[in-house]
């Protein structure tokens, strides 16, 4: 691969990191004042947004570049606004994390292993690419979009217009944000998945693994470099099943159900583990309801799995605290995948899947 295409893709890496923190000032990850956690937090936000509009392009059967543009001049409002409404906080936080880094700077060192280790298997991931067989429907289906201008209306395998929707992919559709991300980074499809997908999500991963460190070991920076060392280690060994979560991270992190599996699924982890340190503020439900919706558009199987997290952490949290109203609060969290539910029911009930 040309040089100047991946520094390109870098480029666009960067902006569009940038974009997901600023829009994350508009959730409640602005009440931490981390920078990783605005991320995920305008991450899952842009998340949930796509996932009901895509819906909307499905059912209502819009063109392609109609969701396309929507989409964009919808993230154009919630930079700007964003922007403007934080402008303030936003200039604080810059000097804060200015005088951090000053004070922290021989602590940082620690992540220097860590980092050099995940920088390998971004290189390994895009120059020893590995060609997946499911890549003839997640990828040709971003194809497709982009072929026909359609959202979910020409079966990827054959090309034949689809009688029904296929609902097991239909409500998650990722497939259709990668050609959006394609259309916007002005690559193929294919080399959006194999190369572009690397750049953006595994650093992603372990900025969710750095916030679980961070949670376990606050300001201890050596600690949580030699914990994120420690996991990207073991990810290198993490090959001997198809099914776990290193060989989705290392090897097809362009899937829906790789996302899922190796971002969404922490993300929603660490939330909880948030909510109970929090008494489970509403700010809290709010996040984990925005992650729900996530994990929805990633795969179909976020749609059963987020909500099965879920009820785990609430009854861990009812055993811990004796308060049955923790089961309440937590189910509103999982409304975006209940809603789902039912219109997977009716969608096979009527004999459309």
């Amino acid at each position: 691969m040309e040089v100047v295409s991946i520094v390109k893709m870098i480029l666009f890496t960067v902006a569009f990191w940038l974009f997901l923190i600023v829009i994350g000032f508009h959730t409640p990850a602005k009440r931490t004042k981390k920078i990783t956690e605005l991320l995920m937090g305008g991450m899952i936000l842009f998340f949930f947004l796509f996932e009901i509009l895509a819906l909307c392009a499905v059912f209502f059967r819009w063109k392609f570049h109609t969701l396309y543009w929507l989409v964009l001049g919808i993230s154009v409002v919630l930079f700007v606004s964003s922007i403007v409404q934080n402008w303030d906080f936003i200039m604080r936080l810059i000097r804060f994390k200015k005088q951090e880094t000053k004070k922290q700077k021989g602590s940082r060192l620690w992540y220097l292993p860590a980092v050099v280790l995940i920088v390998v298997q971004m290189y390994a991931g895009i120059f020893y690419t590995h060609i997946d067989d499911d890549d003839a429907f997640y990828v040709a289906t971003a194809s497709t979009t982009l072929e026909t201008d359609t959202v979910f209306q020409y079966n990827a395998y054959t090309g034949d217009e689809y009688e029904s929707l296929p609902s097991r992919y239909v409500l998650s559709p990722f497939p259709i944000f990668e050609a959006g991300l394609s259309r916007l980074y002005g690559v193929p499809s294919t080399v959006l998945g194999h190369t572009g997908m690397f750049l953006i999500f595994l650093p992603v991963a372990y900025f969710v693994y750095d916030l679980l460190g961070s949670f376990f070991w606050k300001n201890k920076r050596k600690e949580r470099g030699l914990f994120l060392l420690f996991l990207a280690w073991m990810n290198i060994f993490g090959y001997y099943s198809v099914y776990t979560m290193s060989t989705f991270l290392l090897i097809r992190i362009w899937q829906g159900k790789a996302v899922l599996a190796a971002v969404i699924l922490p993300l929603l982890f660490y939330y909880l583990l948030c909510a109970y340190k929090n008494e489970y503020q509403i700010q809290d439900i709010i996040q984990i309801f925005l992650t729900t919706g996530a994990a929805a558009l990633t795969s179909s199987m976020g749609i059963f799995l987020a909500p099965i997290m879920v009820a785990l952490g609430a009854f861990a949290g009812i055993i811990q605290t004796r308060k049955i109203g923790i089961a309440w609060k937590l189910l509103a969290g999982c409304i975006p995948c209940i809603i789902l539910t039912g219109i997977y029911l009716l969608l096979r009930v009527e004999g459309m899947g």
